[in-house]
């Protein structure tokens, strides 16, 4: 993170990278002013655009990545997990997280209403139940199931707000309900 400060000056933008390496996900958040302004996406000078950086020390085995030229403004290669281990990942937050959170909900419809639907990488979601729940590392290839249990107990209303922000359109949220949750894992 030291070093991501010192090139992003050397760059000449003005940043600020704060970090916290304790946990096992370390989590960075870099800052930098002007350039939104500079781009054109901003009338005030000194607003700043915050990128969240997640780095996992210690990743469970089987993610598949891939690499993809971006062209936007300059062209540069893109290296990400494929649409599977993303799932995987979401699934697992949805088996194993204490809270809930309208974005994951949110998310798990979107792979699910995909053309063909998108399944998870069921490798990787074993392993991360096996780092973090291991009592759960036999429902998942149940996960369909385990989730339709957990939809009982949501509470949609607070969910649909929680994810508004994050939305385009905020009325995009209406689209989560249990039914139409439980129709799409049942259909794949």
């Amino acid at each position: 993170m030291d070093k991501l400060k010192r090139d992003l000056a050397f760059a000449g933008f003005e940043a600020t990278v704060t970090w916290n390496d304790r946990g096992t996900v370390h989590a960075a958040w870099v800052r930098i002013s002007r350039l939104l302004h500079e781009v054109g996406l901003a009338a005030i000078q000194e607003q700043k655009i915050a990128v969240k950086l997640e780095i996992v020390s210690n990743p469970p085995a089987g993610a598949v990545t891939r690499t993809t030229v971006v062209q936007r403004h300059l062209m540069f290669a893109l290296r990400h997990h494929d649409l599977p281990s993303l799932m995987a990942g979401k699934v697992h937050a949805l088996m194993t997280r204490p809270f809930l959170k309208g974005r994951d909900w949110y998310d798990l419809l979107w792979y699910c209403s995909k053309q063909p639907p998108t399944e998870p990488n069921l490798e990787l979601l074993r392993n991360a139940l096996a780092q973090t729940a291991p009592e759960l590392v036999r429902e998942a290839s149940g996960w369909r199931r385990a989730l339709a249990a957990k939809i009982i107990e949501v509470g949609f209303e607070r969910l649909r707000a929680d994810v508004e922000p994050f939305l385009e359109r905020t009325q995009d949220s209406a689209i989560m309900s249990p039914g139409a949750i439980v129709g799409l894992l049942g259909s794949g």
